[in-house]
Parts: C-alpha cells; sequence; structure tokens
C-alpha cells in the first residue's frame, strides 16, 4: 500500500501535497499521468531517439529488478560512471527504487580515483558508459575485493572482454525480467517502501581542501529542493524541453536534470557527444538552460563571429541596433518599465537581427537561463539581455542546495538576487558566507567530524565564499575565501572578481 499523502506548509504560499516524497515514486507518477508522453531524447547516430514516461518506468523497473536478482539490498551504494546518457538517469532511479544510494563519479577520474570512490563510498556495484570507463575498474578490481559487479550500458569494443566481473545493461534488464516471474509486484511495493528521508543520493565535494567528502542528500532534499525552486521561477510542471551537459555526478544536474526532469516532467535531451553540445541545442531550442560562466562566455564570443560571418544587411543592423537593445536592458536593469518607442524599437531589433542570432545559439524558444560555476561579467549579462534572453546567475551549494538566485525582474548583473525563502544568509566576522536552509544535506558520508566542522555554533553552513548583501537585500558572491589576496591595509580582495567587472 502506497503511504498516505502527507501536507507541507509550502514555503511560497498555499499547501500542497508531496505524497510523491522520492525519485522512483515521481516517475511513478508520470507513467500514470501520461505514459505515453516523451519524456526523454537522445541522437544517436545522427538520429534522434525518444522515449516515452512508459520506456523511461520500463527501463528503470527492469534494471531495478536486474539489480536485485545480482543481489543488491537495500542501502548499499551503487557507483556510476559516464557521459550524459539515458541510462545513467534508468541506472540512478532503479537503484533508489531498490532501496540503494547513487555515487556519481565524473568521467574524467582515472583508476586511482575511480579506487578512491568506490572505497570511501562502499560500492558493491557500478554502472559504467564504455571501454574506456570499464577499464578503470578493471585495472583496480584487485584492490577492491569488495567490488561485485561492473555493468557497462555501450558494447562497443567489449565483445572480447570475457571477465566474469562485467556484464551489459541489456543482460541485467533480461535477469530483471526473469526476477519478476519469481517476484511479480516487487518493483511497485519496493517504490512504495521509499521514504524521503532516505539517502538517495552521495555527492562528491571538488575536493579543493583535501580528500573529496561524499555529501549525502536525502529524497525529500532533491524533490522538495527542485519544487520550490521551479515553483519560484515560473517552470514547475511545465514540461519544457532541457538539455542534459552537465555531468550528472555534480549536485546542479541532480537537482535540474533528474530531480527537475520528474518534478517539473520535462522533456529531457541528451546530446550525441559532448562535442555537439552547441549543435544539439540549437536542433532542440529547449526552454530550460543551464550553462557554466565560461559557456555564456563561449557563447557570447560566438555572438561576434557569427556577426562577422553575416551578411552585410545583418551587420549593419546589429550595430545600429545593439545600442536599443542594452538601452532596453539597462531600463529593466534599473526596475524600470521601457516606454512605448523604446519597446518598438527592441521589436524592431528583434525582427530583424536579435531572432536570427537568437535562433543561430540555440536561444530561441529559451524562458528560463541560468549560470553557474563562477563568476560571469556583467557585460555579458548585459549583452544577452539585449537579445532578449535574460540570464540568472545561480548561487548555491550541494551542501544546502539553492541558496539564491535573481527573480524575475529583479535582474542585477552583478548578484545572484535575493537569498531564497527557505534560506537563511549570515555572515561571519570575516565575510564568509554561512547558510542555514530548509534543505540541508545529511551529513558527509563516513566522516562525522568533516561533518560538524562545516557548520557554525548555531548550525550554518560554512560555505568558503567571501560575500555581502548590497542595500536592496541582493547577494553578491566575491570569491572563495582561500582565493583573496591582502591589501596593505589588511584588507581582502578577490582578482577574479576584478577581472570579471
Amino acid at each position: 500500500m502506497s503511504a498516505e499523502p502527507r501536507m507541507a506548509v509550502d514555503s511560497l504560499g498555499p499547501v500542497r501535497d508531496i505524497e510523491e516524497d522520492t525519485l522512483p515514486k515521481l516517475l511513478r507518477r508520470n507513467f500514470n499521468l501520461h505514459p505515453d508522453k516523451d519524456a526523454i531524447r537522445v541522437k544517436d547516430m545522427g538520429i534522434w531517439v525518444t522515449y516515452s514516461w512508459r520506456d523511461y518506468y520500463e527501463n528503470v523497473k527492469y534494471f531495478c529488478l536486474g539489480l536485485k536478482s545480482l543481489g543488491l539490498k537495500k542501502g548499499e551504494t551503487v557507483s556510476i560512471i559516464g557521459e550524459n546518457k539515458p541510462e545513467w538517469f534508468w541506472a540512478e532511479l532503479a537503484v533508489q527504487a531498490a532501496g540503494g544510494v547513487v555515487s556519481g563519479i565524473f568521467v574524467d577520474c582515472g583508476p586511482p580515483e575511480v579506487k578512491y570512490f568506490l572505497e570511501a563510498g562502499d560500492s558493491g556495484y557500478a554502472v559504467a558508459h564504455d571501454q574506456e570507463q570499464v577499464d578503470k575498474f578493471l585495472a583496480i578490481k584487485e584492490e577492491v575485493p569488495h567490488l561485485k559487479k561492473v555493468i557497462y550500458w555501450d558494447p562497443k569494443g567489449l565483445w572480447s572482454y570475457e571477465d566474469p566481473i562485467l556484464a551489459s545493461f541489456e543482460e541485467v534488464q533480461a535477469l530483471g525480467r526473469e526476477y519478476e516471474k519469481d517476484h511479480p509486484g516487487i518493483f511497485e511495493e519496493n517504490i512504495d517502501q521509499g521514504r524521503g528521508e532516505d539517502i538517495s543520493l552521495i555527492s562528491w565535494t571538488s575536493g579543493t581542501t583535501g580528500l573529496p567528502k561524499g555529501a549525502m542528500l536525502t529524497h525529500r532534499y532533491l524533490v522538495e529542493n527542485v519544487t520550490d525552486w521551479s515553483r519560484l521561477d515560473g517552470w514547475y510542471r511545465k514540461g519544457y524541453e532541457y538539455v542534459s551537459f552537465i555531468p550528472p555526478a555534480w549536485g546542479t544536474e541532480q537537482l535540474a536534470g533528474i530531480a527537475g526532469g520528474l518534478m517539473s516532467e520535462l522533456v529531457v535531451n541528451f546530446p550525441e557527444e559532448p562535442e555537439t553540445v552547441q549543435e544539439n541545442i540549437r536542433e532542440i531550442g529547449p526552454q530550460l538552460l543551464f550553462y557554466g560562466a565560461r559557456q555564456w562566455e563561449s557563447v557570447n564570443r560566438l555572438v561576434q563571429a557569427r556577426m562577422i560571418d553575416s551578411t552585410w544587411f545583418r551587420r549593419l543592423t546589429y550595430k545600429l541596433f545593439m545600442p536599443v537593445g542594452l538601452k532596453l536592458a539597462d531600463t529593466r536593469i534599473a526596475g524600470k518599465e521601457p516606454g512605448p518607442r523604446l519597446r518598438f524599437l527592441h521589436f524592431l531589433a528583434h525582427q530583424c537581427v536579435f531572432k536570427y542570432l537568437r535562433d543561430r545559439l540555440g536561444l530561441s524558444r529559451v524562458r528560463v537561463a541560468y549560470s553557474g560555476g563562477g563568476a560571469l561579467s556583467p557585460n555579458i549579462i548585459r549583452h544577452f539581455m539585449a537579445l532578449g534572453v535574460e540570464i540568472k546567475l545561480a548561487y548555491g551549494a550541494t551542501e544546502v542546495g539553492l541558496i539564491s538566485i535573481p527573480r524575475t525582474g529583479e535582474l542585477r548583473p552583478e548578484t545572484t538576487g535575493r537569498p531564497l525563502p527557505w534560506v537563511d544568509v549570515r555572515f561571519s566576522d570575516d565575510g564568509e558566507i554561512l547558510v542555514k536552509s530548509k534543505y540541508m544535506y545529511a551529513g558527509y558520508y563516513k566522516n562525522p567530524e568533516a561533518s560538524r566542522k562545516k557548520l557554525d555554533a548555531d548550525g550554518y553552513y560554512q560555505t568558503g565564499d567571501f560575500g555581502h548583501l548590497d542595500e536592496t537585500g541582493h547577494l553578491i558572491v566575491i570569491d572563495r575565501m582561500e582565493d583573496l589576496k591582502p591589501l596593505a591595509g589588511g584588507k581582502k580582495f578577490s582578482p577574479q572578481f576584478a577581472e570579471v567587472r
């Protein structure tokens, strides 16, 4: 039997039903509501292949049952390493449906790093993308005796491999179909047994101040964090198109692509290769887009290149109309509404040149655009706002989730917006940003001492970032505390912050 629906007071207003308090429950909800609606699209051999919510559910179901037939128990950890592909999402949901915990590993990790994550996370099973990733596990398997199985989803180059530790994704799903015959209904029962407070994921920190630490994230952390975020910013249950290229081992993709994809019923699109991301984004034209700061800088350079290669008429209109776009951007940044003349001129600019540029960049349908993972020049934000794309600087941390984003109509290019309604921000005496959120992580895996050290005496998470609130309550994040440089008078400054501005 399903758990009784629990009601929670929404920090943004009305009461909402949060019965689906785990990711597998959200998947089942979407399957039950609209099984034949598009859920996933992946480009393979030049062709976009579409999977419905039924396909999503069944791939997760039989991989989950296959893992159970191999011996996966509730609470056990499974490592996943690979590029953004549907199989990562299916494997993650399958592990979680079985009551297991996912440990994501970045694809550029070598065998020593893979060994560390297997040992630090107690992973008895691993799911790998291809031959390159499989070879890393085979190189260290003798040093990790608790590793029971390595499952791969791309068989290219692996036909001659005969190591009994290996199994293909399809073979495990076939085991799952056989397992179901003797255990009918067990998949649904497992989903029902899941609870919001269960650990769903171990997200590894960057390790810049020592060995990486595994932040334990509950289902409730993921589900409620992305629910409030998507409702606040207007993409809750909208079914927007989204392109998944941020590494799933990173907390951002866990929130936006995986939890957000399930909660808001996004159509999640996967590029053919990491090198074709920009091309594939143009083909899809997503409404929801999340770029890193360096990617926005790259796209901005691409705008200039497009204009150089464009027709004389578009170059002329770009030169004539860009000041119009920038004036409209500055007017809105100042919190004012543009007058009818400026709106009309911007409409002409859009029809003559901005529409063309946005289409060439894959931004023609963007409704919500974010930047994260570093400082972004305010001039770049102004430039895209002139084209009609409002980039919001998102600030967060794996341990506490999203901390601040600019609200629509409140964009100030130098800030990350006001702290979110469910977040309390304060500052230490030396300017470090301290955060307490409704959505806190459950501590670091098998490292209670590190967990204690990251909280101050009042239970606030110490971000390690230097910043302050401006006069309007918007958060300005300057830099990492350890990257600040001292001045002669004792104050500190950030070379990076000065450079991007």
